[in-house]
């Protein structure tokens, strides 16, 4: 449904996470979008769910937003302005009014493009520090592989990959799949439980049957190489909402090349910036789900 014919209270429900509880989150979208409820409890604090929660809400006010604001007590103003201000807000005035009886009310306000660049610059880290359905997401590489095959990944139909270079320092790291052309989107992610390196005769006789290809066609592709490396990939993750280069290049505003084969997020901020928003898109840091009421 177009955005501008939604309802434009979004609720982020209880739910658990690593048995806690979050309180709700409520944020109400359109051109001037306002932040109208957060609180966590006190034991959870300082574990970046803050964070998150301005993340997801700035996520679902992204569409239709050219300002956020929210009004706070001027005691969480001066305790807190830091963590504001880490997110673009530092317009700050009197609020026209006042919900509390003794306490004064402020107005704090951001045009949407600062709150969102300050959100990109988060997410790496945020996406780190929570799961993707139930996975722990620490993406480490971006990995390019054909559509038919990302696939047959993502559907359990294939469970490894095979690499003409690659190196065995990737065992254990989890890495994000980006479909290849015509799709060219990130799709999911992976773990690359092992990396194993051999010749190309004991590769196939011993993972002919997971890597999703014919003989013919493995063949052709080995030719001429004395070792392949076939990774192993388990806890596959498939994103229920995709995320296209070209949304990825306008979401982190820099114009993104396709990896050719794998790419080092580490040294790729565009990408390791896209790749954390594909991740975030999935609303499952394994402690919130977007309802609309």
């Amino acid at each position: 449904m177009p955005y501008k014919n939604r309802p434009w209270i979004v609720v982020f429900a209880r739910k658990s996470y690593q048995y806690h509880e979050v309180r709700p989150a409520v944020v109400k979208c359109g051109e001037s979008s306002k932040f109208c409820h957060l609180k966590i409890r006190e034991d959870l604090q300082d574990q970046h769910f803050g964070e998150a929660f301005f993340c997801l809400m700035g996520l679902e006010a992204r569409e239709a937003a050219r300002e956020i604001h929210f009004t706070l007590p001027e005691s969480v103003w001066e305790k807190e302005k830091a963590f504001f201000q880490s997110f673009g807000f530092d317009r700050v005035v009197q609020a026209g009014h006042q919900y509390r009886l003794f306490e004064g009310e402020l107005r704090c306000s951001a045009p949407f493009h600062r709150v969102w660049q300050s959100i990109l610059r988060k997410l790496p880290k945020i996406v780190r520090a929570f799961s993707v359905n139930g996975c722990p997401f620490n993406a480490g590489m971006l990995m390019s592989i054909k559509p038919e095959h990302a696939a047959s990944v993502l559907s359990g139909n294939k469970n490894v990959e095979i690499r003409r270079r690659f190196s065995t320092e990737w065992t254990g790291s989890r890495v994000s799949i980006y479909a290849s052309h015509p799709q060219c989107s990130i799709v999911g992610d992976a773990l690359m439980q092992e990396v194993v390196v051999d010749d190309p005769d004991r590769i196939w006789g011993r993972f002919g049957k997971q890597i999703g290809c014919t003989r013919e066609q493995f063949e052709h592709y080995a030719h001429g190489a004395k070792q392949l490396y076939a990774i192993i990939l388990v806890d596959v993750v498939p994103y229920a909402k995709t995320l296209s280069l070209t949304e990825a290049s306008q979401a982190v505003r820099t114009p993104l090349r396709p990896p050719q084969s794998y790419r080092r997020l580490e040294t790729s901020r565009g990408w390791a910036e896209a790749v954390s928003l594909g991740a975030l898109l999935q609303r499952s840091f394994g402690c919130a789900q977007g309802l609309f009421v």
